[in-house]
């Protein structure tokens, strides 16, 4: 697939350390669908906060719940993140 059409597909992201889920289950990378208008429509609704609404968004698209979403480090929310940018279409290149 063109370098320029890779957002159109649902993308997998290697956790640098595990995730053990609420149900006891341990995940080692996460699976991100690509996003729609009312993905967006339905967080903005959930809260005005940006880091609620973006909180509730990436558990829409990831199929995890917001507290599995919370438990994630900081620098696997930030390739959380990173992924949504470039499944948007934004460019994600780290020059």
């Amino acid at each position: 697939m063109s370098k320029k059409a890779d957002f159109l597909t649902d993308t997998k992201i290697p956790l640098l350390r595990s995730l053990t889920l609420g149900t006891g289950e341990t995940l080692s990378e996460l699976v991100m669908r690509v996003p729609t208008r009312g993905d967006m429509r339905k967080a903005q609704r959930h809260s005005k906060e940006q880091a609620d609404s973006e909180t509730f968004l990436f558990a829409l698209l990831t199929g995890l719940t917001m507290e599995d979403i919370d438990a994630l480090t900081l620098a696997d929310s930030a390739e959380v993140s990173k992924t949504f940018r470039h499944l948007c279409g934004e460019s994600t290149d780290e020059s």
